[in-house]
């Protein structure tokens, strides 16, 4: 089942993601993560957007 619905947007050293999270309540959350001025690699950004993504759905 799908749990999150979101639009990332990149651009240059930037790496953003906004959307909601259906949590394992069932509540309906919105979230939003902008990281600015992303030195070299932004995957490890982009794994712990992923990581908190899972903890908001897990917790809440």
């Amino acid at each position: 089942m799908t749990w999150f619905w979101g639009k990332t947007g990149t651009l240059t050293h930037t790496c953003n993601l906004a959307g909601y999270v259906r949590c394992k309540s069932g509540r309906l959350v919105a979230v939003t993560f902008f990281n600015n001025s992303i030195p070299g690699d932004d995957q490890a950004t982009r794994n712990a957007m992923q990581r908190l993504l899972g903890e908001v759905r897990a917790r809440l």
